[in-house]
């Protein structure tokens, strides 16, 4: 999937689902079903795998390797990985976005703008 952010977001407020690591995937379901997003009537959202890039080869390999980790074939729509450097990612500046480290995982909260 590759999308421009905010003006493709899927709902008026949808959620971010964010891991850095793979052995954090156990985290982040735990967290995606404490918030209900796993049922068929959840809020918006897209799961975002962030991973160093290091080239076309291996963006399939992890595209692929991601898409047969989750179990659910409707969910595989809704990831977008993220290529490029983790750190970086955590310090991204643009409205007051910055997470402390890539040692956990979080899910993020972003509103359409109005008006």
């Amino acid at each position: 999937m590759s999308a421009t952010f905010p003006s493709n977001l899927p709902g008026n407020r949808t959620f971010f689902p964010v891991a850095f690591k793979r052995e954090q995937q156990a985290d982040l379901d735990l967290s995606m079903n404490k918030l209900g997003l796993i049922k068929s009537n959840a809020t918006a959202w897209i799961r975002m795998p962030v991973v160093a890039d290091c080239g076309n080869i291996w963006r399939a390999l992890v595209d692929n390797g991601i898409r047969s980790g989750i179990k659910m074939v409707k969910a595989c729509l809704r990831v977008c990985t993220v290529y490029g450097s983790r750190n970086a990612f955590t310090k991204l500046q643009t409205s007051n976005f910055k997470l402390p480290t890539v040692d956990r995982t979080y899910v993020l909260v972003v509103a359409q703008k109005y008006g």
